[in-house]
């Protein structure tokens, strides 16, 4: 399991509360060939972003607000995060796809109004994901929540053959955009993605 230090509640504007994480690429944070490598070994351990998070809702006994995979030490590992009463709970999901080690994401603030908009619309983060990969033809690796105005928003990270789809999906579960995306959000940052090349 990551540091949860990494994942930090950024404000993006007002009543916005959301959460970004570190880049999943180590070694550049731009290209996809780590991103490929979780998705062969989630498809050869038949696991899905669904199943895992469904594995951690359970063990957690909460409702999943955001999702992060990447590789540690060259083997898939998955951190869920669900809210559980008030605190957000990080259930790591290895290769196998049990859950493992839980810990308290305290960094994490403001998660209980993404999911007081999600409860209203009667949407769960599975949900979302099958929109996302049914739009972008791929695979989640990561979900990032975000509230305003009573109404959550979505930006699930898809890897579709060798690229990183961002598909924005709605509060409502509609998949109401895709654009390319050159890494997972870093935490903090105030632009999505960075510029290729860098």
């Amino acid at each position: 399991m990551k540091s949860f230090k990494q994942f930090a509640l950024v404000a993006l504007g007002a009543g916005v509360l959301g959460w970004a994480v570190a880049p999943v690429l180590a070694h550049c944070g731009k290209c996809a060939g780590d991103l490929k490598e979780v998705v062969k070994q989630m498809d050869a351990g038949k696991l899905t972003a669904a199943s895992m998070i469904a594995t951690a809702e359970a063990a957690a006994k909460g409702k999943a607000v955001g999702m992060y995979v990447d590789l540690d030490k060259g083997k898939m590992d998955a951190d869920v995060f669900v809210l559980a009463g008030d605190k957000v709970q990080a259930v790591e999901i290895g290769a196998d796809g049990k859950a493992g080690k839980m810990e308290e994401a305290k960094d994490m603030k403001g998660m209980a109004d993404v999911m007081k908009a999600m409860d209203t619309a009667k949407l769960t983060m599975g949900a979302v994901v099958a929109a996302a990969e049914e739009k972008s033809k791929g695979k989640a690796v990561a979900v990032v929540a975000t509230a305003t105005g009573g109404k959550a928003s979505f930006d699930v990270y898809c890897m579709a053959g060798d690229d990183l789809q961002k598909v924005t999906v709605d509060g409502a579960g509609k998949a109401a955009g895709m654009a390319k995306a050159e890494s997972l959000p870093s935490a903090g940052a105030e632009k999505p993605a960075p510029k290729p090349g860098g």
